[in-house]
């Protein structure tokens, strides 16, 4: 859903603006932002706090690995809530410090969180303070309700000195992924990844499933600087690969399974098309469904050193399976240095810290052609010293900025700004051509690419309450004017049929429920099928009226309805098949049972489907 919002986004107008003192913004247009300033509740000079930052959804982490609590730089993170203190407020729910917490273990290092759980890494917390490392698992309601317990503290199966196991961490459902980039087995400093799984080796166990390095490793390399991981795949940075000289970095994308069961096997190298010696490519990673950002944060520029920059790769680009470069972004040529040191991607959202002297981070969108535009810039303006951008972190709708070094609490104290993208503007207000008393226009409504549907389920064109849907396209009229194109009805429509109480539409069909047809019994309810340039160009034409299998009265067959290219799903919520008024969904498809007949294919309810459950409401 996020992809398809930003994909419109010229329908609505999202501005990222700054309104705390010192940290201004470049807008991209006019209206506001929120924006919340966060620090430890415990804060003092010192901590860097906002070392690390993560966010998933109303969850953000942040680390502060020189908190002195349980010993000098022994380290905590810092799990905040949206809506924690206020609705729209970010209120921090936990502090999280180490079991065995002892000086200088570094703990907040690195952080990430999925849903309920939360990994934070160490980098000295193993073996007395020496960098071995290790990381610690958190989860939510261990130990009691919303409480953030520890439940498991993670090493390597062969730990050694100077791995920097815990360096960086990326967490996934029941995967976790940690990087050591000081690893020696295949050379000095050759670096590692680790990927551990939940309950492997027993119920509640993260234990080890796999230890690797890239097919091509050497000394220096640093492989697992960086870490990111989705789903079947991940992706690891190391800066320090030789490409095409020293330090010209690469970064590495796995595969679950890829070369057997539980195997994550390489399948891709990146590095920048232009990479060169000291580049650092790698130094920081991000992958979101079929794209990595990978960030470079000494690259050269024209008669501009270390001026930095990130690159995108997208999955089966110049090939099937290949990741190929889509994109490089640049923040302002001959500003500051550094920009990339920091990185983060979800959906069609990117954002790249350039935490050099001021600091500022880039907010970065796919547009719908694939090219990435520049939004914003946040952070212009911070105070000197402060690595804003040192840290950075998408989700959803949400960027967030670290600045470890800020001083509202004390000398580096630190802090992390969150953003959110929440400004809307109304570009069109939309009516019926008949509009009339009463006819519940906009009872409901569906949008697709450039055309948009909306019911009017008591309109009377075809006796009283027969209900109707309009249909609107995008720049009919003017530029970015919803213009109406079309008023579609049912071809048998009849009084208080309810037609158009549920639409939805898929590229060039439209479906409509009207959940009170009396076709076979009263109120067994139908849905129409429309389909554009049938029976004329640009004509909206009814092709198919759909029923229940079995239908019955007063099932309310099409009460909700869902389409997605050849597939509609429809709900009767009070279909009584498997019990009364238990509720039902039927699956049809396009081309099932002949050529444009749309056929079902399956009917379906929960598994502990009970009477009155209204199960497709």
């Amino acid at each position: 859903m996020l992809r398809e919002f930003f994909q419109t986004r010229h329908i609505f107008l999202l501005v990222l603006a700054v309104v705390i003192a010192n940290v201004p913004s470049e807008a991209i247009g006019g209206g506001f932002a929120e924006i919340q300033k966060r620090t430890a509740s415990d804060g003092s000079a010192g901590d860097q706090f906002g070392w690390s930052v993560a966010t998933d959804g109303d969850l953000m982490i942040v680390g502060a690995p020189s908190e002195d609590a349980s010993g000098s730089d022994a380290g905590a993170a810092y799990i905040f809530f949206r809506a924690e203190g206020g609705s729209a407020n970010w209120g921090e729910v936990a502090k999280l410090v180490a079991s065995d917490a002892s000086s200088n273990d570094r703990f907040g290092w690195t952080v990430d969180i999925d849903g309920d759980t939360a990994a934070v890494g160490a980098i000295y917390g193993e073996n007395a303070g020496v960098s071995v490392g290790a990381v610690y698992i958190f989860e939510r309601n261990h130990g009691g309700p919303d409480n953030w317990g520890q439940v498991r503290k993670v090493i390597a199966g062969i730990p050694a000195l100077n791995d920097t196991f815990g360096h960086a961490v990326g967490i996934d459902g029941d995967t976790l992924v940690v990087g050591a980039p000081g690893n020696d087995v295949a050379g000095s400093v050759a670096g590692r990844a680790y990927v551990f799984e939940r309950d492997f080796g027993g119920l509640g166990n993260w234990g080890e499933r796999t230890a690797f390095v890239a097919s091509e490793t050497n000394s220096e390399d640093q492989f697992g600087t960086s870490i990111s991981v989705q789903g079947d795949s991940l992706v690891v940075g190391a800066p320090g690969v030789y490409v095409p000289g020293p330090n010209g970095g690469a970064a590495y994308v796995f595969d679950r399974n890829a070369g057997g069961i539980d195997t994550w096997g390489e399948v891709a190298r990146m590095a920048g098309s232009d990479t060169n010696a000291n580049d650092s490519f790698g130094r920081s990673v991000s992958i979101s469904g079929d794209a990595v950002i990978a960030c470079a944060p000494g690259h050269d520029l024209p008669s501009f050193d270390n001026a930095g920059a990130a690159y995108v790769f997208e999955r089966n680009e110049g090939g099937a399976s290949n990741w190929g470069q889509g994109a490089k972004l640049q923040g302002y040529v001959g500003s500051s240095t550094g920009f990339g040191l920091s990185c983060s991607m979800d959906g069609d959202i990117a954002s790249v810290g350039n935490p050099s002297n001021p600091g500022a981070a880039f907010v970065f969108e796919r547009s719908t052609s694939g090219s990435w535009i520049r939004l914003t810039t946040i952070g212009t303006g911070a105070a000197p010293f402060d690595f804003f951008g040192g840290a950075v972190s998408v989700s959803g709708s949400t960027v967030v900025v670290a600045a470890r070094n800020d001083d509202d609490l004390g000398t580096d104290s630190g802090s992390a700004l969150v953003f959110e993208l929440i400004e809307w503007e109304e570009i069109s207000n939309i009516t019926s051509s008949d509009s009339a008393a009463y006819d519940y226009f906009g009872y409901a409504t569906a949008i697709s690419g450039d055309t948009l549907v909306i019911g009017a389920s008591l309109d009377d064109d075809r006796g009283p309450q027969s209900g109707s849907a309009y249909v609107f396209s995008r720049d009919v009229g003017g530029a970015d004017n919803w213009g109406q194109v079309a008023k579609i009805t049912a071809s048998d429509g009849a009084d208080k049929d309810f037609f158009g109480s549920a639409v939805t539409i898929s590229g060039d069909t439209i479906a409509i429920g009207a959940h009170r047809d009396d076709h076979v019994a009263t109120v067994a309810g139908s849905v129409y099928v429309f389909e554009r340039n049938q029976g004329g160009s640009d004509n909206w034409g009814q092709v198919a009226k759909i029923i229940a299998s079995a239908p019955a009265a007063s099932e309310f067959f099409g009460f909700s309805v869902s389409l997605d290219l050849d597939t509609l799903v429809v709900g009767e919520r009070h279909s009584n098949t498997f019990a009364v008024r238990g509720g039902s969904a039927y699956v049809f498809e396009r081309d099932a049972g002949g050529t444009n007949n749309w056929g079902q294919v399956t009917e379906i309810t929960g598994m502990d489907s009970a009477a009155f459950d209204g199960f497709g409401y």
